[in-house]
């Protein structure tokens, strides 16, 4: 018992000289970089991660072609996801956008008439490693496929359900979300959560509103509140993405110019960042210091958002991804990179899963535009896994101590246990960071 008593008195003894010798070490993990799809074509893009570290998206083949989907598994690598054949005079655009704990991928499938300059086939798809693609239809599509359909395909949820424009399609069968409201309105669908709540925007007589729709509950307008600018532009909110505690992130504009303007309206006027929406309010996330625009692409269940700050360009190379932590702190992906991202410039975040991962669009060290994946590095003694070292880890640590389990981030002198012996390396590592 001996060791026990005096291992433990050093742990209570040393906590409060801690205190008041050091602050804690409030750290954000590092990632480490990997690039999915990145033996595909010249050019990609990751749009879309799950639970399984399972990727989607898309690539370039040549700078003479179309766009092709991908999937990536960390265990196989990548796999082509085949569209339909092409149609004469046409070159294929297609595109993947989400994908569920399942595996599934969700996309549309184009095909660009290069005679006419026009969409003429665009299909909603899903896909699988096991059943491969289902391509989906509804009676608002000709036998030939020449009749463009409501929208892209834009999300999917762990029951399959996809949002594709104004319609949910479930087993591969639309509804018009526009008759589920039967107000008038004109729908255009961002995203859905696994409780099957769903996320976008109503355009009707009193304007473009953002909404979130629960099938218990109904809708629910995602409001602003009033500026007197609003006099001259309402405030428009695009939705992006929704958690299951039916947070909504997305983009948020607003009029900033004078009630009275008169010449152009230029950039300017208006402010566009990136919004959380929890439990009805709106929030501002704001922009990197310096940058004047932001948008938020993707929110996990820890209320971790990700997407990209910029100025008014549209040119992506002067974007940064960006992730704002479950306080609404906005920082720069491209500061968190470990030695596995030398070179890159990450311009993009696209979506996040629960175990903090990250994929999007970079420029790799050649100065081509790649497909990302970041993974967060282990952060010893971080026992409550909230991605920092701080006081808040000790009653953590200490259970894991005394009820003798096991945590990784707890293992602080890497020997693979927890006893005693990490508790100098942790108390070390709570004072210096």
């Amino acid at each position: 018992m001996r060791p026990f008593i005096s291992s433990f008195s050093f742990f209570f003894l040393a906590l409060p000289l801690a205190m008041l010798t050091g602050q804690a070490a409030v750290g954000q993990s590092l990632y480490s970089l990997t690039t999915p799809g990145g033996s595909l074509g010249t050019a990609s893009t990751a749009t879309g991660i799950n639970n399984r570290g399972q990727v989607t998206g898309y690539f370039v083949l040549s700078s003479e072609s179309g766009t092709d989907v991908f999937f990536w598994d960390p265990a196989t690598g990548d796999t082509v996801i085949s569209g339909p054949s092409l149609l004469l005079g046409s070159v294929s655009n297609n595109y993947a956008v989400a994908i569920n704990d399942s595996g599934l991928v969700a996309g549309s499938f184009f095909h660009f008439d290069l005679q006419t300059g026009t969409d003429t086939f665009l299909r909603p798809f899903t896909w699988s490693s096991e059943s491969g693609s289902t391509v989906f239809t509804n009676n608002q599509v000709s036998a030939n496929g020449r009749v463009l359909v409501d929208g892209a395909v834009a999300d999917v949820n762990n029951a399959g359900t996809v949002v594709s424009g104004s319609s949910l399609w479930v087993n591969g069968v639309a509804t018009r979300f526009d008759s589920i409201l039967n107000d008038g309105s004109q729908s255009s669908l961002s995203a859905i959560n696994d409780l099957g709540q769903v996320a976008g925007q109503n355009a009707g007589m009193q304007g473009t509103t953002a909404f979130i729709w629960d099938p218990t509950s109904g809708l629910m307008n995602i409001d602003t509140p009033f500026r007197a600018p609003q006099i001259v532009f309402e405030d428009l909110v695009v939705p992006n993405q929704l958690n299951n505690k039916a947070q909504v992130v997305g983009l948020w504009c607003r009029y900033v110019g004078p009630i009275e303007m008169q010449g152009e309206f230029t950039d300017d006027l208006f402010d566009r960042t990136a919004f959380l929406w929890s439990d009805g309010q709106i929030i501002d996330l704001g922009t990197l210091l310096g940058l004047s625009h932001s948008d938020a692409n993707a929110i996990n269940e820890d209320s971790i958002t990700v997407g990209w700050s910029g100025n008014g360009s549209n040119d992506p190379a002067e974007r940064r991804a960006v992730i704002w932590d479950s306080e609404q702190a906005i920082m720069d992906l491209n500061d968190l990179l470990d030695e596995t991202g030398d070179g890159w410039i990450l311009l993009e975040a696209h979506d996040i899963n629960d175990a903090g991962q990250i994929v999007g669009v970079g420029q790799n060290p050649a100065g081509i535009a790649k497909a990302f994946l970041l993974t967060p590095a282990l952060v010893l003694g971080d026992c409550d896994q909230d991605g920092d070292v701080d006081f808040a880890d000790v009653p953590s640590f200490i259970d894991i101590l005394i009820l003798g389990s096991y945590l990784e981030q707890a293992d602080c002198n890497q020997d693979g246990e927890v006893t005693f012996a990490d508790i100098q390396t942790f108390i070390e590592i709570l004072i210096d960071g």
